[in-house]
């Protein structure tokens, strides 16, 4: 038995290649369309001469030495190689960008051919798609569907969708118009759409890559469409006149009514000014003097009677049919008349 162990050891050194299915590699997993390093490390061999070779199940990834790279046809535009200066101190470890679904497999990173220095089982995690989808009629609608395809490039490839069981459109011929399958990339084909209430149902993708195939669903297996009826986005108001208005409703209601109205002075029975004759003395002919009127004030007089005379009462009078004005004038005119007629006897007796 230590015998057999002991060749093996000694094949295995020396066919290294041979002995890669023993080698404990990682896992690794990723979302879909999300990148990912696959790492290897060639450190024990920097500075040595020869041909680093990524490779996934006999399919060529990458090809890493100094004075040149090459990146295999199924990874073109989605692999990111280390610069020259990282492949001369054994960094080896590339950039998968954009995963797809066909990118789950073991990834193998050879040293020569013949010595295995890194071994990766890359899972891509299958797309996210809501099973579910709400929307009002009349609005643009696409229904995604991913399917898994081969790295082998196959002359045939069928994806039509159904709905409830009947068949919709396909990739090569419109079934119904207006409905139309498209093929966004090599693994994602839409369902476009413009649906009314009557397109509410169950909606699956399905796919075949050899006409003798049978049909396969796509991811996901169905999508559940439910169509809403549309709702105006502007609502009319009709007004009559025998709509009844409440103090809030009338604020923000957009009908505003014209209010105007014209303020309307109080009639008055006497003139701005009064004419008030005014007789002098040595006079025959009155003096009309002009007197703005104002209306009369209400005096209140209080009498307070002592303890002796009993209670207390307030008496008032009311003054509004003497003129004052008047009586004042009439007394200022005399005054001055009278002093006038002093001052021209002092001067007789002189």
């Amino acid at each position: 038995m230590c015998l057999l162990w002991a060749l093996m050891i000694i094949v295995c050194l020396h066919f290294g290649g041979l002995c890669s299915a023993f080698y404990v590699g990682q896992s690794l997993t990723v979302e879909y369309g999300d990148s990912v390093v696959l790492p290897c490390d060639g450190s024990t061999f920097a500075g040595e001469e020869g041909t680093v070779h990524w490779e996934t199940m006999g399919t060529d990834v990458a090809f890493l030495q100094e004075g040149g790279q090459k990146i295999g046809p199924h990874f073109e535009g989605r692999i990111q190689l280390p610069s020259e200066e990282e492949i001369s101190k054994g960094v080896w470890s590339v950039f998968l960008t954009q995963t797809k679904l066909r990118d789950s497999s073991m990834y193998e990173c050879i040293w020569q051919e013949r010595k295995t220095l890194s071994t990766v089982w890359l899972k891509v995690q299958e797309p996210r798609v809501e099973p579910y989808r709400t929307v009002h009629a009349g609005t643009r609608v696409d229904l995604p569907c991913y399917i898994e395809s081969s790295r082998i490039p196959s002359n045939y490839l069928e994806v039509w969708w159904t709905k409830d069981g009947i068949t919709l459109s396909s990739m090569n011929e419109g079934v119904l118009p207006g409905v139309y399958v498209l093929n966004v990339t090599e693994e994602e084909f839409q369902l476009q759409m413009t649906p009314a209430t009557t397109d509410s149902g169950k909606y699956e993708c399905w796919f075949r890559t050899r006409k003798s195939e049978t049909p396969r669903h796509g991811i996901p297996e169905s999508i559940t469409l439910t169509v809403l009826e549309n709702i105006p986005t502007e609502s009319v108001f009709e007004h009559d006149e025998t709509t009844t208005f409440m103090v809030d409703d009338w604020v923000t209601s957009p009908y505003w009514y014209d209010l105007s109205w014209t303020e309307e002075e109080p009639e008055t029975t006497h003139s701005p000014l009064d004419i008030l004759p005014v007789l002098l003395t040595d006079s025959t002919q009155p003096i009309e003097v002009a007197t703005e009127s104002q209306p009369m004030e209400v005096f209140e007089e209080t009498v307070t009677s002592f303890p002796d005379e009993g209670t207390s009462e307030t008496t008032s009078f009311q003054w509004d049919n003497l003129p004052w004005v008047r009586i004042g004038l009439i007394g200022g005119v005399l005054l001055v008349t009278s002093m006038v007629l002093c001052i021209l006897g002092a001067l007789l007796k002189m």
